[in-house]
């Protein structure tokens, strides 16, 4: 199989707040607690790496530098309800990336996952990033999909564990 190239591609996403209201657990949010998240969306905002792999009919993946996780990571030993707030918003900037790119998952819901093929992992293996068997990647903060709209269900590596077959949905 031919390798698959790598572009890195530039998103401008908004931030959602439905998606994170859902992602965060909470019904609404005060205003201390939206200028501290929106202060963290300003700061990861240069963190988050774009790419399609592949070109068109490829890939998109989107995932926040490993300097976010290692800025989450001893946050959750000290304080772990802001960190459930930062993660939240970490996953809804990644989400905001991935709708920029594809703008019709904010209707379908659903960013399929692909299977990992042999070009895949390699072309990720030379960003950085493991895409292990069970379709997760090394990376926490990161999402992986087909480029175009055309796959659905059918062609989801994640088919069994779907979210949206467990009743979970990006907007409420």
């Amino acid at each position: 199989m031919a390798p698959l190239t790598a572009k890195r591609v530039s998103v401008q996403p908004n931030l959602d707040p439905q998606t994170y209201l859902l992602l965060s657990q909470r019904s609404f949010l005060d205003a201390r607690s939206l200028l501290e998240l929106s202060e963290a969306w300003e700061r990861w905002l240069p963190a988050v790496e774009a790419w399609r792999l592949g070109g068109r009919t490829g890939y998109v993946l989107v995932t926040l530098a490993p300097s976010v996780e290692a800025e989450m990571d001893p946050l959750w030993e000290t304080s772990p309800a802001k960190a459930f707030a930062r993660e939240a918003m970490a996953q809804a900037l990644v989400l905001g990336c991935l709708t920029s790119l594809r703008p019709g998952l904010r209707r379908t819901g659903c960013a399929p996952v692909p299977p990992p093929t042999p070009p895949l992992t390699r072309a990720l293996r030379e960003l950085g990033i493991e895409l292990h068997e069970s379709g997760a990647l090394s990376r926490k903060y990161a999402t992986l999909t087909y480029a175009s709209g055309r796959h659905g269900c059918q062609d989801c590596h994640l088919e069994a564990g779907c979210p949206k077959r467990l009743g979970l949905r990006l907007e409420p």
